[in-house]
């Protein structure tokens, strides 16, 4: 019986790579072609706004109103469509999600429902600057490494 491709995807609300597991004993390597970062480019400019105040000439700046749930939720979508192409492309047979909180949440309502059928398991982590060498050991109850 062939081992099954899982694909790791580990992410934050910024970025997310995968790590592939091949089966007992193949241990985890980084695919470098699957990796996705973040678009924050929603038409606001790189300076702040002005506002004239009411009762004055006065200027004030004004901060950019920023929704970062909104982007998360972008994030996911695009990380799920691109996971829907590969898998579609028989690239794995299995996925782990792993994220913190607010991004595993986007992932997992991102994820196609047919796609959703290989989700084996998730982690509640953010381990996007955990280096390669300690990410296996975060692992160890959802795969047989």
């Amino acid at each position: 019986m062939k081992a099954k491709t899982t694909w790791i995807i580990i992410a934050d609300r910024s970025r997310a790579f995968v790590m592939v597991h091949n089966g007992p004993g193949s241990g985890l390597k980084a695919i470098k072609e699957a990796q996705w970062k973040a678009d924050f480019s929603s038409g606001a400019s790189d300076q702040p706004g002005r506002s004239f105040a009411s009762f004055s000439s006065a200027r004030s700046a004004l901060e950019p109103h920023v929704n970062s749930q909104n982007e998360e939720e972008m994030f996911a979508t695009k990380i799920a469509t691109s996971l829907a192409a590969a898998h579609q492309g028989g690239d794995f047979d299995q996925l782990v999600l792993c994220a913190g909180p607010k991004m595993l949440s986007a992932l997992v309502t991102s994820v196609d429902p047919m796609l959703g059928e290989t989700v084996r398991a998730t982690v509640q982590k953010n381990l996007v600057n955990t280096p390669p060498a300690e990410l296996p050991s975060h692992f160890d109850e959802v795969l047989l490494l």
